[in-house]
């Protein structure tokens, strides 16, 4: 049975499009705040959990020490308004008993404009052990006639009593101690959130109340609460704290809406999270989920088939998904995890079969198949990758090596934002096809990818007369 396109399109459309190479554990987040009228401040969270650095011996003491690099790119102009490193050191304590992560906060005035930003988190003492995060920047200045609200800054803690102005986490008379991963748990059940809104005296023609809410990936409200807004200043700060304790494992949105009660207009800022706390049932869930989890085939799973699994799902997975399932370390937690990843994707929910997961798998087996190299197996390849998420071409343009070419493919599809192109070249000649150039949104895109296929004669004197 088939998956329609448009029910892959929704699945794609809700999954991060952020790749990670995830060798140590670090995360990052941004906010973005008012700064002037074509400028915001950008904040940069970041967190390194110091038990996966390797740790060094230094003047009688235990050190750790990790590299952060922030490049920030103009989209338009390729010019970069960010690109450096810091390198962080901390001492480990003989006697800590758990070691905690490492977190700081960096800052940075951003112009109008569309960025690209990656952030790559290394240990400075084991080569290659990184951790690599994508995204893209849209930055609109807040002074504006209109009432807006920052960005959302979810935190692990905020100080209000005796905050240290000296902090790197100081604002506004308060200490935000930033949760850059965005995952609770029951070690960590507290939702503390920042938030600013502006413009309010621009417009003191009607009443606003701001509300604050929680939502589940279902779209069920868990959480809310509001309040009338006095008009007697152009800004203000929002802070407040939410016990999750009582959630079950989900991804969530905490929402903030400013809305004009007079004209029922409204403006929005949300920030996603993921709750994993095992030990709440999912009420709601059980409502449409009709196998349960003990009998499932997830609840058999090895650790070796839990690993393999999600592996091969991270096509879908969101950054708040990869990171939750770096962090489980039991073999019943990534089962219940797996469960509940396949479980919501399941839009046909009244057969037994989840038909989403099985055509997934299906095509990661034919990619294993037809696009294996001798370095990695076929779903991984940027062919693989493709066919995984989008599945078979309507058409295949094949064109072998030429004289002045290497040998390309161009793959179209028809149904997907009305018409786009994939196109692959072989330019090392071994069969591996790399994606050089596509007319989808959020894929590579390059006008001049010919000019990677140019073939050098000498090699094609060498090839036709081996």
């Amino acid at each position: 049975m088939h998956i329609k396109k448009y029910v892959w399109f929704v699945i794609l459309f809700c999954s991060s499009s952020l790749f990670a190479q995830e060798k140590i554990n670090f995360d990052f987040d941004y906010a973005k705040f008012n700064y002037d009228s074509n400028s915001v401040y950008l904040e940069v969270y970041y967190s390194f959990n110091k038990s996966t650095l390797t740790k060094i011996e230094e003047d009688g003491l235990t050190k750790v020490e990790a590299v952060l690099h922030i490049s920030i790119q103009d989209t338009t102009t390729k010019e970069f308004v960010v690109n450096r490193n810091w390198k962080l050191s901390d001492v480990i304590s003989s006697d800590e008993s758990e070691v905690k992560d490492q977190v700081g906060v960096l800052g940075f005035v951003i112009d109008r404009g569309t960025y690209k930003i990656d952030v790559v988190g290394k240990d400075n003492n084991a080569e290659g052990v990184q951790k690599e995060i994508s995204d893209i920047l849209e930055v609109s200045p807040y002074l504006e006639k209109d009432i807006r609200i920052s960005d959302i800054q979810l935190s692990s803690r905020i100080i209000t009593d005796g905050a240290d102005a000296n902090s790197i986490f100081y604002k506004n008379t308060l200490e935000v101690i930033p949760n850059p991963t965005r995952i609770y748990t029951p070690a960590n059940p507290v939702l503390f959130y920042y938030a600013e809104v502006y413009n309010i005296l621009n417009n003191s023609g009607g009443v606003y109340k701001l509300e604050k809410m929680i939502y589940n990936s279902s779209g069920t409200n868990y959480y809310k609460k509001s309040k009338i807004v006095k008009m007697n200043q152009n800004s203000i700060v929002d802070v407040g704290l939410i016990n999750l304790s009582k959630y079950p494992s989900d991804s969530y949105n905490v929402v903030l809406t400013m809305l004009d009660t007079t004209t029922n207009s409204a403006v929005v800022s949300l920030k996603r999270f993921y709750l994993y706390n095992p030990e709440v049932e999912n009420t709601n869930a059980s409502k449409f989920i009709s196998t349960s989890f003990a009998g499932s085939e997830f609840s058999v799973m090895s650790a070796e088939e839990c690993d393999d699994l999600f592996e091969k799902g991270k096509y879908l997975a969101s950054s708040d998904d990869r990171n939750t399932f770096e962090s489980l370390n039991s073999i019943e937690a990534k089962q219940k995890f797996l469960f509940d990843f396949w479980k919501v994707k399941d839009l046909i929910t009244d057969t037994p079969d989840n038909e989403f997961k099985r055509e997934y798998l299906l095509r990661i087996d034919y990619c294993n198949k037809n696009f294996r190299t001798r370095l990695k197996d076929g779903y991984k390849s940027d062919m693989g990758r493709v066919y995984v998420l989008y599945g078979p071409p309507d058409e295949r343009d094949y064109a072998p090596m030429s004289d002045d070419k290497k040998p390309y493919q161009v793959w179209r599809y028809h149904q997907i934002e009305g018409g786009v192109e994939f196109t692959f070249g072989d330019l090392t000649g071994f069969g591996n096809y790399e994606l050089l150039h596509s007319t989808k949104r959020g894929e590579v895109y390059d006008s001049n990818w010919e000019l990677r296929l140019k073939q050098i004669q000498s090699n094609v004197d060498s090839y036709y007369n081996r």
